[in-house]
């Protein structure tokens, strides 16, 4: 079947939270989200910029730079629905949240 890459943008349903944001760049193919490939994220939380990537079991990874307790979390990205209105699940070790999903758009195959 066939595949597309896709960016996703998605806003914190929270209203105290907002400007706070995520975007994933993904492969889809037939309609579900690959692991086959890195996704890559960033979340903009006002002028903050932190990328992080998610790797095959749903867990995002901001990196070393960030203490251990701050460095993951998870996501359910890999078991909704990829279309405007859904909503992303994130959690680590102190906070849950949730993401709508605002826009779905096809982009050139990522590298």
């Amino acid at each position: 079947m066939s595949a597309k890459y896709v960016r996703i943008s998605a806003s914190n349903t929270n209203p105290d939270k907002r400007g706070d944001y995520l975007f994933f760049d993904l492969r889809m193919k037939d309609g579900e989200v690959s692991n086959r490939l890195p996704i890559f994220g960033l979340q903009l939380n006002g002028e903050e910029r932190m990328p992080f990537f998610i790797e095959a079991d749903g867990r995002a990874d901001y990196g070393v730079t960030y203490p251990e307790k701050d460095r993951y979390m998870t996501t359910d990205l890999f078991r909704i629905e990829i279309a405007p209105l859904s909503i992303i699940t994130v959690a680590s070790y102190d906070f849950t949240g949730s993401y709508r999903i605002d826009s779905v758009k096809e982009i050139d195959a990522m590298i």
